[in-house]
């Protein structure tokens, strides 16, 4: 199978281009979301720098005329887009330093 390839390539382009590696990316995708759709998610988790996916939807559903993806998709689309790690906590541990968190019995170490 992998002959007959070589084959046909080396027919159509020549020994100079038919024989790289071409890219094996797909061309075109049918189901991605709308470019309109992915700006509107962005722009609205700048917005609201500490919501997510779903929430970022339900925002979005106030403008007519717009497919929407799954929540699912909406979260891939942030995480590919804008950065969503963690969101800073005030209760982290590095806050309150001498503090043991969810060890009980043991309080605050004194310095």
């Amino acid at each position: 199978m992998a002959t007959r390839k070589w084959l046909r390539r080396v027919r159509q382009d020549g020994w100079g281009g038919g024989l790289e590696d071409r890219c094996r990316a797909p061309l075109h995708c049918p189901h991605r979301t709308d470019a309109e759709v992915v700006e509107t998610l962005v722009e609205a988790r700048l917005g609201h720098p500490y919501w997510g996916g779903k929430q970022l939807l339900w925002l979005a559903k106030r403008q007519p005329d717009q497919t929407l993806p799954a929540a699912s998709a909406a979260g891939d689309i942030l995480k590919r887009r804008v950065w969503s790690g963690p969101t800073p906590t005030t209760s982290s541990f590095a806050s309150r330093p001498g503090h043991l968190g969810g060890l009980r019995g043991f309080g605050r170490i004194s310095p």
